[in-house]
């Protein structure tokens, strides 16, 4: 009886042992389609249009940086000369005044 157990047994065991590798096997096994000739030139624009996505994306964030620069630094000339010219005004009034007392 026990032999008979074994035997059983270990069959058993050899068998979930081969599913085991039969489904491994097919989990890495890649199916390999064959494509018509449409399938290929369209997965090839796809690709040449994420290039070109990314190129233009680039430019347009170096545009955009070029400009906020360009703009900062007007806008920071425009604050200066504004600075310059209220201090001007202030030493005017200021000697005005002070010869209205005197």
């Amino acid at each position: 009886m026990r032999n008979k157990l074994s035997k059983c047994h270990k069959k058993l065991l050899v068998l979930v042992y081969q599913i085991k590798i039969k489904k491994n096997n097919k989990k890495k096994r890649k199916k390999h389609h064959i494509l018509s000739q449409n399938t290929i030139q369209k997965i090839e624009k796809q690709k040449q249009n994420k290039r070109e996505n990314k190129s233009q994306k680039k430019i347009k964030i170096w545009k955009n940086n070029f400009k906020t620069s360009i703009h900062q630094l007007s806008h920071n000339n425009t604050k200066q000369d504004k600075k310059k010219k209220k201090k001007k005004k202030k030493t005017k009034f200021f000697f005005f005044f002070f010869f209205l007392i005197s």
